[in-house]
């Protein structure tokens, strides 16, 4: 059985909910200091207001419930006046144990489309092996072979007699492959396939891009439509669905993120951030577009929110507020 999160607490007015909900839609893409300014005093002005915050924050925990619930139920048209005037609105012809649940969702329905934007789409793909933010996980397979998963990453398993085929579905894993002449090791991520035998490699998917580093062995690359290459260890490919890359190099046997910090290599601070909250359980947000397109060279911890913080606010004159302990903004 499903165990519900409490409903929110009966000392939050809905005023103070509709102040949230509109605080929270401000602050996307705002580049206004001032905005900011004024948010953060608004949210020390009382305990009551970041409590309603975070209920704003987390209502995507409930909602894929309270949906599912209510599917064979009645469906409902909400509208604009539903929401203002959402304690009259009639809800004729429906079950009782959902009124106060579909009472919290049009009082908040502003903020729903913002769930896109505060849950990333790997949450809903099932997988055979997946982590959690900020959590590691190494598989041993029936071969001997070792997946160790990086956070937020998953990846599923196809042994037969004859091959041994994995997809990783999102995020960054280590390989460390036994050699079997007669079962091809294969693994699939996008329109990329690498074909390894007694072999250590590492492959990271962000967005459309795929960054595949060899740390022993060779390793065989198929691109769909873009042939095969061959690579020896050292050797790093980046390949971004259109062509690839090759860079040589000394890579330590161990990737970047098993030994807790993430290389850059002129990343784009939107895909730094992107890797930053795979491992940070408070979620980075870019409140000023304009530094999304902004470089970052060097590296940065895994294991140090403040460091890290430290580090983006010297490389790129970046300011950050800390709105709760699950929300950082970057302008």
């Amino acid at each position: 059985m499903t165990t519900r999160r409490q409903q929110p607490a009966s000392s939050i007015s809905d005023d103070v909910f509709e102040q949230a909900s509109n605080w929270f839609l401000q602050l996307q893409g705002t580049t206004d200091e001032a905005l900011l300014s004024e948010f953060k005093g608004w949210l020390e002005t009382s305990p009551i207001h970041e409590e309603a915050y975070l209920e704003v924050l987390m209502l995507w925990q409930e909602l894929d419930e309270t949906v599912a619930e209510t599917e064979s139920e009645t469906i409902f048209d909400i509208k604009p006046a539903d929401i203002k005037n959402h304690k009259s609105t009639s809800l004729s012809n429906t079950n009782t144990r959902y009124i106060k649940p579909f009472m919290q969702l049009t009082a908040l329905a502003a903020c729903i489309l913002l769930m896109v934007f505060i849950v990333p789409q790997h949450v809903w793909q099932p997988a055979d092996y997946a982590t959690a933010t900020a959590q590691q996980r190494t598989i041993i397979l029936d071969d001997g072979s070792k997946i160790h998963l990086s956070a937020q990453s998953a990846v599923n398993v196809d042994y037969s007699a004859k091959s041994r085929n994995i997809e990783l579905l999102y995020g960054e894993a280590f390989f460390e492959v036994t050699g079997d002449p007669q079962r091809p090791f294969k693994v699939g991520s996008g329109d990329q396939t690498a074909q390894a035998i007694g072999t250590a490699f590492n492959i990271r998917q962000l967005n459309q891009q795929v960054q595949t580093t060899l740390t022993e062995g060779v390793l065989k690359l198929d691109f769909k439509k873009q042939g095969t290459l061959l690579i020896n260890a050292g050797q790093r490919v980046d390949w971004n669905g259109r062509g690839h890359q090759l860079s040589d190099g000394d890579y330590a046997y161990l990737p970047s993120w098993k030994r807790h910090i993430v290389r850059l290599d002129k990343m784009p601070l939107k895909d730094a951030v992107k890797l930053l909250n795979r491992y940070y359980s408070p979620i980075f947000r870019i409140a000023d577009p304009g530094l999304g397109e902004k470089t970052l060279q060097g590296t940065l911890p895994l294991n140090n929110l403040d460091t890290a913080l430290k580090v983006l606010q010297d490389a790129l004159n970046l300011e950050y507020v800390t709105v709760s302990d699950k929300l950082i903004l970057l302008y």
